[in-house]
């Protein structure tokens, strides 16, 4: 399979070169470059026909394809071939970013056991993967040099590869020692923002007692997100609760926090499971009561 994959790109990429322009004029270009260049490099990747799902619906929006095993493993947006953009992801960032956010809040997510993580835009003179929880492109390939990493784009493509998690291999081996520095630069950042939260409504509480209610607040958003990683409670239940908030708080004119809330609903049910004393903790609740995060 891979080496008829290998054959298959090499005919698809001199088609892509020299593509007759006048099956432009007869039908949509995004559809046409679907047909005669996506589907054929999925089929030279190994996916069968109902493994490429068309259309697949996120929260109203609808993302060209989801393609699948036993399991969803990667999104595709399409765009056409004689899209002029120096830079595809760049010129449709916003719509990009739009469907990651609204996965990653959307039911379908927490109904799937293993979620997807990764989006590719492609139009297949530019191909981009984005991972669902960062903004920009982890690895990017240009026609030109399709062939000479094509060993690359099997290895993030190929359904036996996105089943075993490969391409998460190779984002580790790239983001390795930056992800570990940008890692405690947004813990500090994040630290910075529930303080100064704190503070726009607790003007007269201490500055020890805000920075120990924002540490203790911010401890509990990454055991939440520890507790999604493992599956011990429902994935991505967190930012879901934040879009609830937004839409029965965001434009109350006595709004109540956001950690009021969680303090309510999301933090009483793991403490209840959990029996941890991390969500028993005077200043991050007192300054909730007092007060709003700040929001987005």
């Amino acid at each position: 399979m891979r080496e008829q994959f290998f054959a298959t790109l090499k005919q698809l990429v001199a088609l892509a070169e020299d593509f007759p322009t006048r099956e432009f004029d007869e039908a949509a270009p995004e559809e046409v470059t679907k047909n005669r260049l996506l589907r054929s490099l999925f089929r030279a990747l190994g996916y069968a026909e109902q493994q490429v799902v068309p259309e697949y619906r996120i929260i109203g929006d609808e993302v060209d394809y989801l393609l699948r095993t036993s399991r969803p493993l990667l999104f595709v947006e399409a765009k056409s071939l004689i899209d002029t953009a120096p830079n595809l992801f760049d010129a449709h960032r916003e719509q990009v970013l739009r469907y990651i956010r609204n996965y990653r809040v959307s039911p379908q997510q927490a109904e799937m056991e293993r979620p997807v993580a990764w989006i590719l835009l492609t139009n297949f003179a530019q191909f981009h993967f984005i991972r669902v929880n960062e903004d920009a492109p982890s690895f990017s390939f240009r026609l030109d040099e399709l062939l000479a990493r094509r060993d690359e784009l099997w290895e993030l493509l190929a359904p036996e590869n996105l089943e075993a998690g490969r391409i998460d291999e190779l984002y580790d081996q790239q983001q390795k020692a930056p992800l570990d520095q940008r890692f405690l630069a947004d813990l500090k950042r994040w630290r910075l923002l529930l303080a100064n939260g704190f503070a726009f409504r607790n003007q007269s509480r201490p500055l020890a007692d805000l920075t120990l209610a924002s540490q203790q607040l911010l401890d509990r958003f990454l055991f939440c997100r520890m507790l999604e990683t493992y599956r011990l409670v429902e994935h991505n239940k967190l930012a879901r609760a934040f879009v609830h908030y937004e839409a029965l708080y965001g434009e109350a004119e006595q709004e109540k926090s956001f950690a009021e809330v969680l303090k309510e609903t999301l933090f009483a049910e793991i403490k209840r499971d959990f029996n941890t004393e991390l969500f028993v903790q005077p200043h991050c609740d007192q300054s909730s009561q007092a007060g709003c995060v700040t929001r987005r």
